[in-house]
């Protein structure tokens, strides 16, 4: 199916994009130094915590996802933050990969969670903008996202772009709200601690109120008023589709096999959606080699300006591209050069690099 085409009002603009960039960065301090920067935030020792059983879940998550004939390398994870889950698939399942992600400061902290999980190898960061992900089309074999999508206005662009760079392969993602009903009668703060009592009594509340979350007094999206049959329009661009929907935790359903009475039940009662989404093609993969070990896997980075016109049913690169220095990389085709700072690689159309980065503009 032909994928659907969006326009800018679609997009997160780029007061929304430097918000994140500065809530991030604070997020960055409070979890590895310990600095209380952000009020009723979860403490340095209660992330630790949360960071422990998502490295647990995670390898659970995708030994589940492998059995089931999915091929994690080459892969990408967008929203990666501290790149916990990245950590797992790079070291525990030896695969190859990109963790991209828009915070600088984020993408740095891996260094400190690879310490503290004992880990020996990082992925390849890469500060990039999810709407131009600087990747080769059908270059990577597994995509995939935890609480990401819905820091937007809507996943559609976002689904297209991580459909462009995929193969023959998979994206998977998690945690993520559809919009349920609510008489929102008034507005209430949700907690960010945990607990399970406290989750509970805030989702028998958001029948009532109008929920909102720290992130938003920031300037960040928190975007859980995406109706279902939105997401299931977005995903209609992919092949094959696994999509589950989950009402208080022990509710759950897959939609296109559970009855139309339990569907419109989850629209009422709310909750997560998750899928695991396959793209089919008719032609080898460009990543191929790189799964086998015989090519270099930044040779699937392309500049996120230069585009290579190609025909839709052509196999091949459609990004200009980089040339690999030991602090930079530069476009064969524009010439324009990309920053590398502490391990990470900075891929960002030029204006909005000045805009976010200017510090590291070159």
């Amino acid at each position: 199916m032909k994928a659907k085409d969006f326009n800018l009002n679609d997009k997160q603009n780029i007061e929304q994009r430097r918000s994140e960039i500065l809530f991030r960065e604070k997020l960055a301090r409070q979890h590895v130094q310990g600095e209380e920067l952000i009020n009723g935030y979860i403490s340095k020792k209660e992330h630790d915590q949360v960071m422990k059983e998502r490295v647990t879940t995670t390898a659970g998550t995708m030994k589940d996802l492998q059995n089931k004939g999915v091929q994690l390398s080459p892969f990408i994870e967008v929203g990666a933050e501290r790149g916990q889950r990245s950590l797992v698939l790079t070291n525990d399942f030896n695969a190859e990969g990109f963790a991209v992600d828009l915070s600088y400061a984020q993408l740095q902290t891996m260094d400190y969670w690879k310490k503290f999980f004992d880990k020996s190898k990082c992925p390849i960061r890469v500060c990039c903008d999810i709407y131009h992900l600087p990747f080769q089309q059908n270059s990577l074999n597994f995509a995939f996202c935890y609480q990401f999508l819905h820091h937007f206005p809507t996943p559609g662009p976002i689904i297209k772009e991580i459909h462009r760079v995929l193969a023959s392969g998979h994206l998977y993602f998690d945690e993520e709200p559809y919009k349920r009903f609510s008489l929102k009668l008034y507005r209430r703060k949700i907690s960010n601690k945990p607990g399970k009592l406290k989750r509970y009594l805030e989702y028998i509340e958001s029948f009532i109120a109008e929920q909102y979350e720290t992130e938003e007094e920031y300037g960040i999206i928190e975007n859980d008023e995406i109706p279902l049959k939105e997401w299931l329009n977005v995903l209609e661009i992919f092949d094959e589709k696994k999509v589950y929907l989950k009402s208080i935790d022990i509710f759950v359903s897959e939609v296109g096999k559970s009855s139309a009475l339990k569907i419109r039940l989850h629209k009422m009662l709310g909750g997560g959606i998750s899928a695991l989404l396959k793209k089919e093609t008719n032609y080898l993969s460009v990543t191929d080699p790189v799964a086998s070990g015989t090519m270099d896997i930044y040779n699937i980075l392309g500049c996120p300006v230069c585009i290579i016109a190609t025909k839709e049913d052509v196999n091949g690169p459609d990004r200009s591209p980089l040339i690999r220095h030991q602090d930079y990389l530069k476009c064969d085709s524009c010439k324009k050069e990309y920053p590398i700072v502490d391990n990470v690689m900075f891929l960002l159309p030029p204006d909005e690099m000045k805009e976010l980065y200017p510090q590291f503009v070159r």
